[in-house]
């Protein structure tokens, strides 16, 4: 199910309604985006299964709009997203699983690649992202 088809409760929009709320954004870094456990290489990315549940969700509490950002690439000595550069996708935001399953064309990646990556994150602070 994609994050359209997750419509709001019927009780969720009348409280909009009744709040005169006609827009609700929710606005998300995407190292704060959840990861599936089997594609967890320490950091979100807005392409990936987990986030796709994560929009669907948020689509049923009533959320209609999303912003992500920003996206530029950041240093190794200053992850900040806005201190990032201008105008670029970070690399970092890739969903692995997509490229793995070749999603949008031809398998780039292998099973085992993402297995070794996620494998290392087991046991890190899942509270913080893997900036590297």
């Amino acid at each position: 199910m994609s994050a359209r088809d997750a419509a709001p409760s019927r009780a969720v929009a009348d409280a909009l309604a009744t709040l005169g709320i006609r827009r609700l954004a929710l606005a998300i870094h995407d190292a704060s985006l959840p990861a599936s456990a089997g594609e967890d290489v320490g950091r979100g990315a807005p392409a990936s299964d987990a986030a796709g549940r994560f929009f669907a969700f948020v689509r049923g509490l009533g959320f209609d709009a999303l912003q992500l950002g920003p996206q530029g690439e950041t240093g190794p000595a200053n992850p900040s997203p806005y201190d990032a550069t201008w105008f670029s996708r970070a690399v970092a935001s890739l969903a692995w699983a997509p490229l793995v399953r070749g999603d949008h064309g031809p398998r780039l990646l292998d099973d085992d690649t993402l297995a070794r990556h996620a494998e290392a994150e087991r046991g890190a602070d899942p509270a913080r992202a893997r900036h590297r």
